[in-house]
């Protein structure tokens, strides 16, 4: 007998294939953020970003309570618009680059885009204009 499959099946479970069904079924609840600031971004490439984001946060004079930090894949406006208790968004992320530093509203909820945290490492350039959408964000 082969260890890994042995492995699995006494460890997960026959069968322990996840059924396409299962991973594509849509979600009939939404998880809300628990602060009424919210950072939302990608995955997180680096711990240095993270330290960077608490960094922004400190600079508009939030407290780490105040803010809740999402990471997603889908930074979409209307993946945000799902969420109903955040009064502000700020949202790092490069695929929207037409909407940077323009306030979206969302319902009763305002909404940021700016560069993402990988284009901000990478390219030190890119601060001064998010600092600018930073302040903005601040006076929402």
């Amino acid at each position: 007998m082969d260890f890994w499959p042995a492995y699995f099946k006494a460890s997960l479970g026959e069968p322990w294939v996840i059924q396409p069904e299962v991973v594509n079924a849509p979600q009939s609840e939404i998880i809300e953020p628990l602060a009424p600031v919210v950072f939302v971004t990608k995955p997180l490439s680096q711990d240095s970003l993270m330290l960077m984001m608490e960094k922004m946060v400190l600079a508009i004079k939030l407290s780490a309570g105040d803010v809740s930090f999402e990471f997603s894949e889908d930074l979409s406006l209307s993946a945000v618009s799902q969420w109903e208790s955040p009064k502000k968004v700020m949202v790092f992320g490069s695929d929207f680059q037409s909407s940077f530093g323009k306030v979206e509203s969302l319902g009763a909820c305002k909404v940021i885009v700016t560069h993402s945290l990988d284009d901000l490492n990478a390219n030190p350039n890119l601060k001064k204009e998010t600092w600018e959408h930073l302040k903005k964000f601040a006076k929402l």
